[in-house]
């Protein structure tokens, strides 16, 4: 052996990841980063409280605005970085090493737990309980109406979250991300149908049709379209009437923090093949396509419900749902959209769509929770096994099951009363998270061409200038700027949007975790391999 031979910086010359996504790939993925079908329900819950009719359209507008600035900021940059792992290649690259850990902690790690637990539960409530009321109640049968009750109940819901997270686990584990792309595919496939047949819906139901619709399913609740205003007014609600567009900023929380989550395939960057062509479709067509369905959806279905009626339910929905007696607490979108069906053929293809749509997000969770781990691993940040590709199943198994383990861990967290708080707090932290994570990388892409220069001239793939200012620099301002603004109005409306002070343990946890991790990661390399880790974040990690 020679003695005199040098530990390599990273963990080897090649990840050994293979570049097999394609365009309608990245596209579904991202459909999943929105998770297009559970857009609307949000938007429904909290923007008719703040806003008043006249603000919607401003709102989405301005959301939409949100939305696509972090969309060119992240195809600019998974296409100048095409690495798998996402925010901590990026931050790691442009600022330095605790920014990358920092914010793929959050965004990666901190995001895979939280959404591989809601995206194993999601389609309950959203989902499968709205199809059980729906055909409870049209068909007078009380035995569905009671399957609509328990399915929440921890039991259900624990049982549900194990399976999920088990069988995503097993898939990709096993099968691969190429298998993994087909069922994920297949299941989106099905979400888009679903929401499409919704929109028909939407477009053919006028508000008198809906109303009377709507009074025959809440019959067995003992409860009319008018007697929901009615509590809701008895329970201190009134209709939002100002029109101001200051207004317009505390109402976009729900709309812009649905629609930003579409960076998320740079996680996937050194997996995509055509990576200019297929993110551009992948990043930006999907987010502009589920803009304009899931817009549309939400005007149309103000519009045929009654944006009165809409923010009374909200109101009970979110200060007191016992208000509105055995009807299940569920958001109200899926009940709608059922209702206006009028068909039972219909309103389970648009249910089933729902469902198909949001269980992939298990796996999608599982997908960025691994690449960062996978990334950060392959730096030598992390131990290095958790890099290690295997040869069978070309997948990071090691890094996969650890990721499983962990959100099955978490996910079962949420049904014991000693850790159901901290797991409230945690998840509720997590739209907050990414905002943080959005000013760093907003930040690094501004001083991208300045304080890294070399790195800029060599791999940036748009370098355009606006009155000599590069592009990638104005974009990051503007999403710093907007992050700034959104991230006040999280913190500042808790009642609306979950962020309390306790949320802070969690933006502790990260930042503890990251200023520690790189030093001793450094110290630990160099005394036991002789590397000098700061070596590997002057450059790209290969391919």
């Amino acid at each position: 052996m020679d003695s005199n031979r040098k530990t390599p910086v990273f963990a080897r010359e090649a990840t050994g990841l293979v570049r097999e996504a394609g365009a309608f790939d990245v596209f579904a993925f991202n459909g999943l980063s929105v998770t297009g079908p559970q857009m609307v329900p949000p938007w429904l819950l909290t923007v008719p409280l703040i806003a008043s009719y006249a603000l919607l359209g401003p709102t989405l507008l301005v959301s939409a605005l949100g939305g696509i600035l972090i969309a060119l900021l992240y195809y600019v940059l998974s296409v100048s970085m095409p690495r798998s792992g996402g925010d901590y290649v990026y931050g790691s690259r442009l600022l330095h090493p605790i920014a990358g850990i920092f914010s793929g902690t959050m965004t990666g790690i901190f995001a895979g737990i939280v959404l591989a637990s809601w995206g194993a539960t999601a389609w309950v409530p959203t989902g499968l309980v709205s199809l059980l009321a729906y055909f409870g109640s049209t068909t007078n049968n009380p035995s569905l109406m009671g399957m609509a009750a328990a399915a929440t109940q921890p039991v259900w819901l624990g049982s549900l979250a194990v399976i999920s997270v088990i069988g995503f686990t097993a898939l990709l584990g096993f099968g691969g991300v190429k298998k993994y792309y087909v069922v994920q595919n297949v299941l989106v496939t099905l979400g888009i149908i679903g929401m499409l047949t919704l929109l028909g819906v939407l477009v053919i139901t006028d508000h008198n049709t809906f109303v009377s619709s709507l009074n025959s399913f809440l019959n067995p609740y003992n409860i009319t379209y008018d007697s929901l205003k009615s509590t809701a007014v008895n329970n201190g609600w009134a209709v939002p009437t100002a029109v101001s567009l200051a207004l317009i900023f505390p109402a976009m929380v729900n709309p812009y923090g649905s629609m930003f989550w579409v960076q998320a395939s740079g996680y996937m960057g050194g997996e995509i093949r055509h990576v200019k062509r297929s993110q551009l479709i992948g990043i930006i067509g999907s987010v502009l396509f589920w803009i304009v369905v899931c817009g549309a959806i939400f005007m149309l279905m103000i519009n045929m419900a009654g944006y009165d009626f809409v923010s009374a339910h909200s109101y009970l929905l979110l200060n007191n749902p016992s208000a509105l007696g055995s009807l299940p607490p569920v958001p109200q979108f899926l009940i709608y959209g059922l209702v206006a069906a009028r068909n039972p053929f219909i309103a389970a293809l648009i249910g089933i769509g729902i469902i198909a749509g949001t269980v992939p997000v298990v796996g999608w969770s599982l997908l960025i929770f691994s690449r960062s781990v996978f990334a950060m691993s392959f730096d030598r940040v992390l131990p290095t096994f958790f890099s290690d590709v295997s040869e069978r199943f070309g997948s990071p198994l090691k890094a996969l099951v650890t990721c499983g383990v962990i959100a099955l861990a978490f996910a079962l967290m949420t049904f014991l009363p000693q850790s159901a708080a901290f797991v409230t707090y945690f998840g509720a932290a997590q739209g907050f998270l990414y905002i943080v994570t959005f000013i760093v990388i907003g930040v690094g892409a501004m001083v991208y061409p300045y304080l890294k220069k070399d790195l800029y001239d060599n791999t940036c793939a748009f370098k355009w200038t606006i009155a000599g200012i590069p592009l990638i620099t104005i974009i990051g301002a503007l999403v710093v700027v907007f992050n700034a603004i959104d991230g006040y109005y999280v913190m500042a409306l808790p009642q609306y949007y979950g962020v309390t002070p306790q949320f802070l343990g969690t933006l502790v946890i990260a930042i503890v975790f990251s200023l520690a991790l790189y030093p001793l990661a450094k110290a630990y390399r160099f005394r036991n391999n002789g590397i000098d880790l700061s070596l590997a974040f002057k450059m790209l990690p290969p391919e």
